[in-house]
């Protein structure tokens, strides 16, 4: 079987799936050494990988996006991702499958994924970190409002409150003692990724 290649925006998504397929391979063998994750530096960097997946279509070799469908606020959303792929997709006259973080339909990112795959057992972590905005939210200084921290920065909290190394090139997504990867969240995902093994 071809190798499917899989574009993915950042260096987070693509340790997130590599140890998402180490973790699927583990309990399926035809997950093994099928998908190529190549990170591309952000989603308007797609255009820059027009001629591989066009060389892809002619070699017959399945091509997949997994992007964020991020959210209103920051000028994404769902739909607008959904209808974004889709004129690039026509306008380039390109065959490729896509699937919006974080579970293709909801507007959200790969940090909405992971706190909804985080180990049940540390919940109280995010429920600290719930007072701790809430607290941010009442506070102005200087009569400006506080900006609340990002997705990001809960993520890097839970894993650095859990064993002191948030950075994602050390996160190992296949501990179950801080992620859950038979989590319900996860089965649309693996069902997309199932037609291509």
């Amino acid at each position: 079987m071809k190798t499917v290649f899989i574009f993915v925006e950042g260096k987070a998504d693509q340790k997130f799936f590599k140890d998402y397929f180490n973790f699927l391979s583990s309990k399926d063998i035809r997950f093994k050494d099928v998908f190529k994750i190549i990170e591309i530096g952000g989603k308007d960097n797609l255009k820059n990988r027009i001629a591989t997946i066009k060389e892809n279509m002619e070699q017959h070799i399945p091509t997949l996006l997994i992007f964020d469908a991020d959210s209103v606020e920051n000028e994404g959303g769902f739909e607008k991702r959904c209808s974004e792929i889709e004129d690039f997709r026509k306008e380039k006259e390109l065959n490729f499958e896509y699937f919006l973080l974080p579970n293709h339909k909801d507007d959200g990112d790969l940090e909405n994924l992971l706190e909804k795959i985080t180990n049940s057992d540390n919940n109280e972590i995010f429920s600290c970190w719930g007072k701790y905005e809430k607290c941010l939210e009442n506070i102005e200084i200087k009569g400006k409002k506080l900006k609340l921290p990002a997705r990001k920065t809960k993520m890097y909290a839970y894993l650095e409150v859990l064993n002191g190394n948030p950075s994602y090139e050390k996160r190992d997504y296949t501990d179950s003692e801080h992620w859950n990867l038979e989590n319900e969240f996860l089965k649309p995902l693996k069902k997309f990724f199932e037609k291509f093994v």
